[in-house]
């Protein structure tokens, strides 16, 4: 009996933990302040119309995971104004390119 608690125990964790960089691939999106996906993070674990980065990363964002089935646009300036810096497709993306330390707000889409 005991070792069917802890199965499912085990089996349970995943679903109750926190999103954050080790539970990356619950979240909609996960951003970096380093290149390669180091430094500071900070993810969103569900769908927006528009969403604001934090003041740690405000401007920081440096690379990106987005999880399968969605896409991400990069905004340059809060609530989603200003220029569109990249759509970004599934995937991780160790580089930003001309978006990076440039992204102030994303809108997260299901494809």
């Amino acid at each position: 009996m005991k070792r069917i608690l802890i199965a499912a125990a085990a089996t349970i964790a995943p679903l109750i933990l926190p999103t954050g960089p080790a539970n990356a691939a619950s979240a909609i999106v996960v951003l970096f302040a380093d290149s390669n996906f180091a430094g500071d993070s900070e993810s969103f674990d569900k769908p927006t119309n528009c969403v604001d980065v934090s003041d740690v990363l405000m401007d920081d964002v440096s690379s990106i995971i987005v999880p399968k089935g969605y896409e991400v646009v990069l905004y340059e300036h809060p609530s989603c104004v200003g220029s569109a810096l990249g759509t970004l497709k599934a995937g991780g993306h160790p580089d930003l390119g001309s978006a990076n330390d440039r992204t102030a707000s994303l809108r997260a889409f299901r494809r």
